[in-house]
């Protein structure tokens, strides 16, 4: 976005890029900022539906209520069908407001679907909009699997500025190297995705190979998307993983490749 978010988006792209085996300083595309600006759309509602899926499960396990996390109230409602997440302002919170989840079906069985509705719900400051819906999939050799629909999502920044995102996303957690624990597992998504940039031209995202991120992070560890803003002839390229650094992408338009760090 032109402020807030905007600054957001700048401050993924980075400030390095360079040929590919010569180190150069070069100004950023404006194609990183696009990108940038569709990453942290995706980043922020994969946040969401995260927190719904792992609290929904936390609150199944332990209805008593003892382990939810600091910061956080989970409730469920007699007849299982609605769960609300409220979460607590501190100095130290990123998510202030709720999320409200409806449950079709047995919660979490496969063939059951989640409703996620964001209700006030702000991160870092910036106030997410828009129905996230969440069909629980057979799960193969994957340790979990969902397809995510986002509908009518945005985000929008203390200065009234709103960029759009919708996604139809297929989620997959795979198991780390132990299955004692969710930290070493990883998300892969498959899929694409559609909104409106800050500037207001619209996009279309193609996941090309499946991006692949680890538990916790922030960067995909490996896969490729194009992304074609409504007034490109073509689209640009974003590949993760071609050099071993977590934080670098190759950026490919026109013939024309170069790593960036992001």
């Amino acid at each position: 976005m032109r402020k807030l978010l905007f600054g957001v988006a700048v401050a993924l792209a980075g400030l390095t890029s360079c040929d590919l085996g010569t180190t150069k300083v070069d100004p950023i595309p404006v194609e990183i900022s696009y990108y940038s600006e569709y990453h942290y759309c995706q980043y922020v509602f994969s946040d969401v539906v995260s927190q719904a899926l792992t609290l929904a499960k936390l609150e199944l396990d332990n209805p008593s209520g003892n382990a939810d996390p600091d910061g956080v109230t989970i409730t469920l409602n007699e007849a299982r069908t609605e769960l609300t997440i409220v979460y607590k302002e501190s100095m130290t919170s990123r998510r202030i407001g709720k999320i409200v989840v409806t449950f079709t079906g047995t919660p979490l069985a496969e063939g059951s679907s989640m409703l996620i509705h964001p209700d006030g719900l702000t991160y870092s400051g910036v106030k997410v909009i828009g129905d996230a819906e969440v069909t629980i999939l057979p799960k193969g050799t994957s340790k979990a699997k969902q397809q995510v629909i986002v509908r009518n999502g945005a985000l929008t920044d203390s200065y009234n500025v709103s960029v759009a995102y919708a996604c139809n996303l297929t989620r997959e957690q795979k198991e780390g190297d132990s299955d004692k624990v969710d930290t070493d597992d990883t998300f892969t998504f498959t899929g694409s995705a559609t909104g409106t940039l800050a500037n207001k031209s619209t996009y279309n995202v193609s996941i090309i190979d499946p991006l692949v991120m680890p538990y916790g992070s922030s960067y995909f560890k490996s896969g490729k998307l194009s992304m074609t803003p409504l007034t490109y002839t073509e689209p640009f390229y974003i590949t993760f993983g071609t050099t071993g650094y977590i934080n670098q992408i190759l950026f490919a338009y026109q013939g024309l490749s170069k790593l960036y760090t992001i």
